[in-house]
């Protein structure tokens, strides 16, 4: 899709671009006939800009899809039984969550 978006951006800018030199090259000048290739360049630039920063968050996906997978391999706290309630909890709360019950250092 980023693609797309930088071929149709460069379609745009070009042919904003061959507008504007043929107006130069014309005897009459109107404003609107510059406004229109001004505004052709601009939504050129625009889309390729677009296309960019579709790459940008791409790469940025792909990084944080590395990490997640590296958090995946990351070993798991082990798991402690509370003596008052009787539920699991990581062996490194000072206080079960479920019940409140402090746990001796």
């Amino acid at each position: 899709m980023a693609r797309f978006f930088k071929g149709a951006g460069l379609v745009f800018l070009i042919a904003g671009t061959g507008l504007f030199l043929a107006e130069l090259a014309s005897s009459d000048k109107d404003f609107r006939v510059f406004l229109s290739v001004f505004t052709a360049g601009l939504l050129g630039l625009l889309l390729i800009a677009v296309g960019d920063l579709m790459n940008r968050v791409d790469a940025l996906e792909d990084q944080l899809k590395i990490s997640e997978d590296r958090r995946d391999d990351a070993p798991e706290i082990m798991q402690i039984t509370c003596p008052n309630c009787g539920k699991k909890c990581d062996m490194d709360y000072p206080k079960c969550p479920h019940c409140g019950y402090g746990f001796k250092q």
